[in-house]
């Protein structure tokens, strides 16, 4: 198969066979391919020219400035990939927007859930008719991991007798272990124990619709996101230690040397800082 005949689906497909994506990120790049340019699927890759990309993207742009940003991201990904591979020269189409400063400043979400919110939002989310939502909603609370890794968490992941939750794909990949608060276990082992599979049987459009009964009836929107930055600002109004918090939620040291090469707290020295966390989240709740 040469350049010229490649479509830009079978560009995708190569592109994704290459390369080690995490499954998630393939799925993304074929969502963001199929829902914003699929009319280009089946036409030759190379025939996608500068202009059209630009119409595309103002486009993508009404309906989001962050989808505008990604499928700007994914169809350069596979113009230097398909320009490499198969030794040719095509121009970019998404090179002009980059080089004019086209792309969208993303402003980063700040947003949380106010201490005022938190009696209604856990009474709320308890009694969801969803029973997995509720259950969703509150592990991801209560631990502060990210959305996509609670609902890959398999019933293996959780350790009955230690009391942990290990998180196997994480952003940063690597792998992450947490000890269980006291009300967070109960509430796991009523809704899991014994089970097999997945931990939380639902998927996006459960979360969405769960998340919006939640906001109408306590009358505030949030994400589930926003249960991140909630646990880090809990967790550090809490512990005063930056460190501590940062390996709660497994986020990267940066360019902190001592952090990142010499800093090994184990999940027995993260145990009585989770419970104290936990701790403060039921005073917030009642």
């Amino acid at each position: 198969m040469n350049a010229s005949s490649l479509t830009l689906q079978q560009l995708l497909d190569v592109y994704l066979s290459s390369r080690q994506l995490k499954p998630r990120t393939a799925e993304d790049y074929q969502s963001v391919i199929d829902r914003y340019v699929k009319d280009w699927c089946s036409a030759n890759w190379q025939a996608i020219t500068t202009d059209s990309f630009e119409a595309r993207f103002d486009i993508v742009s009404k309906r989001s400035h962050a989808q505008a940003n990604y499928l700007v991201r994914v169809i350069s990904a596979l113009w230097s990939f398909g320009c490499a591979k198969y030794d040719v020269s095509y121009p970019n189409p998404t090179q002009r927007i980059k080089a004019l400063g086209g792309l969208h400043v993303i402003k980063p979400k700040d947003s949380l859930l106010p201490d005022a919110i938190h009696p209604k939002w856990w009474k709320a989310v308890a009694t969801l008719r969803d029973r997995e939502a509720s259950a969703f909603l509150s592990f991801v609370a209560l631990t502060g991991c990210r959305r996509s890794e609670a609902l890959g968490l398999e019933a293996t992941d959780i350790d009955w007798h230690s009391r942990t939750v290990t998180f196997p794909d994480t952003k940063n990949g690597m792998t992450h272990r947490l000890p269980l608060g006291t009300r967070l276990f109960s509430c796991l082992y009523d809704h899991c124990h014994g089970r097999t599979g997945r931990v939380f049987r639902l998927n996006g459009r459960g979360i969405t619709v769960s998340t919006a009964e939640v906001s109408e009836r306590i009358g505030f929107k949030w994400t589930a996101h926003d249960l991140r930055r909630t646990f880090v600002t809990v967790a550090q109004r809490t512990l005063r230690d930056l460190a501590t918090v940062k390996k709660l939620v497994n986020h990267s040291s940066g360019a902190d040397v001592t952090m990142k090469h010499y800093l090994r707290l184990s999940v027995e020295d993260l145990r009585e800082p989770m419970q104290r966390v936990e701790d403060a989240f039921d005073h917030l709740r009642t």
